[in-house]
């Protein structure tokens, strides 16, 4: 008990609410209590039934309790921590707030695509962008899939190459990716060609990653435990070569 309190108390605050939300839909579509056709994205029903959640919890939205929802959270619990400690510097905060933007801006590119796309759940789309953004922050890191070891920027393609294997289509991991390279390219490939920042993080989102900073070390303090922003970059707690789906 106490060794997973430590492993939860060490997950930052944005993606510590991105698990929490995401756990919520699934017990409650588990249990029968909320009906999943009231969380995915229909455009039809948000501008013409005033439906604006489901903006929000189509992305938080996994269906049912099952093995592969399970690898989903732990490969977003580790990349997406791992990113939020050391994400694409977009403001002069870094941390929560430019991690909490990336997320924001991947999530906003990605509606217009899922309703060209008709695609009514994007939270797969969503995890699979952060997991590109932290293959472009770590290129080099090693990974390892199953026994396989892989570097940082291979990443993206053996999972998409697995999601295939199993039958799964590619099409919402290859939206991820093109959402999360908008902003790659935007944040960090043009700004190093041209000098200009081109992608700031508003001042609203600062302060909603600073509120939610402060929430988590209110209860890591209340634990007796270190908050996750004073441990350091979370690529290096996290340990190189970690294993994903493996012991």
């Amino acid at each position: 008990m106490s060794s997973f309190q430590e492993y939860w108390d060490a997950i930052p605050p944005i993606t510590k609410v991105l698990l929490i939300g995401s756990m919520f839909t699934t017990t409650l579509t588990s249990f029968s209590m909320v009906n999943p056709g009231k969380l995915i994205f229909n455009p039809y029903l948000v501008w013409h039934g005033f439906e604006i959640w489901r903006l929000f919890t189509n992305f938080f939205f996994f269906g049912k309790f099952s093995f592969a929802f399970l690898m989903t959270m732990m490969i977003l619990a580790r990349f997406g921590s791992a990113l939020e400690s050391d994400p694409f510097r977009t403001s002069t905060v870094g941390g929560s707030a430019d991690y909490l933007f990336a997320v924001l801006f991947i999530a906003a590119l990605l509606l217009p695509v899922g309703y060209f796309m008709q695609l009514p759940v994007l939270s797969g789309s969503l995890v699979f962008g952060i997991v590109y953004l932290w293959s472009k922050r770590n290129p080099e890191s090693p990974v390892s899939v199953w026994g396989f070891r892989f570097t940082g920027n291979t990443l993206p393609w053996v999972l998409m190459g697995f999601t295939v294997l199993t039958g799964g289509s590619p099409v919402p991991d290859l939206c991820g990716l093109v959402a999360a390279h908008v902003f790659y390219f935007l944040a960090e490939v043009l700004p190093l060609k041209t000098g200009k920042g081109y992608l700031y993080t508003p001042e609203f989102v600062v302060a909603l990653a600073q509120y939610s900073a402060g929430q988590h070390m209110e209860g890591a303090s209340a634990q007796g435990a270190v908050p996750a922003q004073n441990r350091g970059p979370a690529r290096h707690a996290w340990g190189e070569g970690q294993r994903l789906g493996g012991t």
